[in-house]
């Protein structure tokens, strides 16, 4: 609601600050997150696609005795339930927007939750401390799409608080 203001001294900002922050919380970011959950699953993946991680580093390929032990090199597909929960709205994937204290959805969580996903996260180490599977990270986000996500909400909130 986009209106006129005339102040007379700088008293009167407090009630302009508590108008912006009103309409601010008055603005429904679902669809934008619906819209950015969407995008997320495109670029989860490219990461499997160019088998590396957010990060953009290149995934350690696998030892000799898992593509015997799998019949393929295909890094980080075994069984397909992780590629497939990062990669669309299947088993194992979870999305949901949530209220962030204030009463108004500003919150997207996504992700996976496939037990074994935090092995690929951290890795795995012998006893010993030696690296027993290497770490070979698939979730996540690179700079670049948080900020065309920054961009898409920053354009929304200045839209909505134009009306």
């Amino acid at each position: 609601m986009a209106r006129d203001i005339i102040l007379d001294s700088i008293f009167g900002l407090d009630d302009v600050y508590a108008d912006i922050e009103r309409q601010y919380r008055e603005i429904d970011y679902r669809p934008t997150f619906e819209s950015v959950a969407t995008h997320l699953f495109e670029e989860h993946q490219q990461y499997f696609d160019k088998a590396e991680s957010p990060a953009g580093e290149q995934w350690p390929p696998l030892a000799p005795s898992t593509i015997a032990a799998k019949g393929h090199d295909t890094i980080l597909i075994d069984s397909g339930r992780l590629h497939a929960s990062l990669t669309g709205p299947n088993d194992g994937h979870f999305h949901e927007i949530v209220a962030d204290g204030s009463g108004n959805q500003h919150i997207l969580e996504w992700g996976s939750d496939i037990e074994y996903l935090t092995y690929h996260v951290t890795g795995t180490f012998n006893s010993d401390g030696s690296v027993r599977m290497p770490r070979r990270d698939p979730i996540g986000m690179t700079p670049e799409f948080v900020g065309r996500i920054q961009e898409t909400i920053a354009i929304k909130t200045i839209a909505e608080m134009a009306k």
